[in-house]
């Protein structure tokens, strides 16, 4: 994770989990990789057993169109609203109107938007790949997705909303970042690389001469 840092004063929990609605989240590059595709053909399974829960999805990219008309022949137009970009400054307003972020990516390094939902107390499903495993622990601090079907999203997210311990689940998510994300330890990770830097240099070899 590098030298990586959240600002938890910035991402913070402005509303409380128990008074968000039933609202289902991603935010990220509409492309293939990012499996949201997979998201949008989960819906219908989710709406059979909760009619009320709603997708909203943050970004742009090539699949933009096809999603479009994915919801048109899918019949859910009405309950998902493709909201675009969003400017950096306005993803901790959103991810605080979301009960759930959900990351169904095909491949991730360590995700940027997952750390920072976790900071604002918004639980998180995220499939298994990259960094995400050394980050969520599943039914501690978020959910791990075993794959990205629409089968396995749609049971997935349809038993997370109903988890009676979400909001200690949401309170640990935020605790990791600021644990292990925030400022104090993003200064002991750059203390960490800098000495191990220098630490191969000794006097005289600074290359003069």
């Amino acid at each position: 994770t590098g030298a990586r840092y959240i600002d938890t004063s910035a991402m913070t929990p402005d509303v409380p989990l128990s008074q968000r609605k039933d609202v289902v989240g991603f935010v990220g590059r509409l492309s293939p990789d990012k499996g949201v595709m997979e998201l949008v053909r989960s819906f219908p399974l989710i709406l059979q057993k909760n009619p009320n829960i709603r997708l909203v999805l943050c970004g742009d990219g090539p699949l933009r169109r096809a999603i479009s008309r994915e919801l048109g022949n899918l019949g859910v137009n009405e309950r998902v609203h493709l909201a675009g970009w969003i400017p950096h400054d306005e993803i901790g307003r959103y991810l605080n109107t979301f009960r759930l972020l959900v990351l169904p990516s095909y491949s991730e390094g360590v995700p940027t938007v997952l750390l920072e939902a976790m900071a604002c107390e918004t639980p998180v499903l995220a499939t298994r790949v990259g960094g995400v495993v050394d980050i969520v622990k599943e039914g501690s601090n978020g959910f791990l997705l075993d794959d990205n079907s629409p089968e396995c999203i749609a049971a997935s997210i349809i038993r997370i909303l109903e988890q009676p311990n979400l909001d200690q689940i949401a309170r640990n998510g935020r605790e990791t970042v600021r644990l292990h994300y925030g400022y104090d330890s993003a200064v002991r990770r750059y203390e960490k690389i800098l000495s191990i830097v220098s630490g191969g240099i000794s006097p005289g070899e600074s290359g003069a001469g």
